[in-house]
């Protein structure tokens, strides 16, 4: 074999090894549940295009601090509204996020947050609407394990203060909650989280899920959740997802 033709049988192999990047995701999501059934359509536009080569596909605007602009749908039983939403990094480390609901779901979203290296971020959001505000908090890590498996860990705190809000008017929670997602590999992952909350408001959630890209475009995801919280009757509820990439 010559030179050329071992350096093009080699380019050809890494070549199949490697992912077509994407610019636009296309979303929607079914949540059943007992109590509020919601539904959710949008897509998102990247500035730039993200290469999936990196780790798990799922995870890829997350590695490649890709910024972007969305917008969504949003049914929650008799209420719904549009929600335009979008996330700019300012430079390798910082990163800036604002959105706003239109309709029976008026609210405003800014915040922000860092990267405190290449696969772990902190970020603060203040949510500002009709029936609620909101300060958050949340911690994201993603490991790259030595036998090709990923793990990601997601922490976060809220508090949130209820406004003529039906069960919880006038009245104040704080929740936390603690979550994980264990990828067999780039395509496949399985996962959970749990959540409680205090204050006016007790009450606990519970979720289990799984997503799997059928190829490396195309997603489906689902899962069951549980929640009981005080003033409301306790919710089990299916969800059932698909994602598209252009």
């Amino acid at each position: 074999m010559t030179l050329k033709k071992a350096i093009l049988t080699i380019a050809a192999l890494a070549a199949a090894g490697q992912v077509a990047a994407y610019q636009v995701e296309v979303s929607g999501e079914v949540n059943t549940n007992d109590y509020v059934d919601s539904f959710m359509v949008g897509g998102d536009y990247y500035l730039n295009p993200v290469s999936q080569n990196t780790g798990p596909w799922a995870e890829a605007a997350f590695l490649e601090k890709a910024s972007y602009v969305g917008v969504h749908f949003i049914d929650l039983d008799d209420n719904s509204g549009m929600l335009a939403k979008g996330r700019y990094h300012i430079n390798e480390q910082f990163f800036f996020d604002a959105g706003v609901t239109f309709g029976d779901l008026d609210s405003v979203i800014v915040g922000g947050g860092l990267y405190l290296d290449s696969s772990t971020t902190i970020a603060a959001h203040i949510e500002d609407g009709d029936d609620l505000d909101t300060f958050s908090a949340d911690y994201k890590q993603l490991i790259f394990r030595n036998d090709g498996t990923y793990l990601n860990m997601d922490l976060g705190v809220s508090h949130t203060s209820y406004d003529n809000n039906g069960a919880f008017d006038d009245q104040d929670m704080t929740r936390v909650t603690a979550g994980g997602d264990y990828y067999l590999d780039k395509a496949t992952s399985i996962g959970g989280e749990v959540g409680l909350a205090f204050g006016d408001i007790d009450g606990k959630s519970f979720q289990v899920r799984a997503e799997r890209f059928l190829q490396d475009n195309i997603a489906v995801n689902g899962g069951i959740e549980f929640a009981d919280y005080d003033n409301a009757d306790s919710d089990t509820g299916l969800i059932f997802g698909a994602t598209a990439r252009f």
